[in-house]
């Protein structure tokens, strides 16, 4: 390998580095806002596979709600 192919390279590794650094303190901050309200990532992401499963209608029954609309009468 010549100085220039090895330059890349530690830049290229240094870039990989930077950005698994910045995204391991992402990881670690919405971890810690799912602990704070005491969500596992697994309950997470078996709470989004329910949504992914619910049809618009029953989506945006939940919204209303939410948004203090009550449940529809039916």
């Amino acid at each position: 390998m010549d100085d220039r192919s090895t330059a890349i390279s530690a830049a290229e590794v240094a870039d990989d580095r930077a950005e698994i650094a910045a995204a391991v303190k992402v990881a670690k901050a919405f971890r810690d806002k799912l602990e704070g309200v005491g969500i596992s990532y697994h309950k997470l992401l078996a709470l989004e596979e329910a949504r992914r499963d619910m049809n618009d209608l029953a989506h945006h029954i939940l919204l209303g709600w939410e948004n203090g609309e009550g449940f529809p009468n039916g």
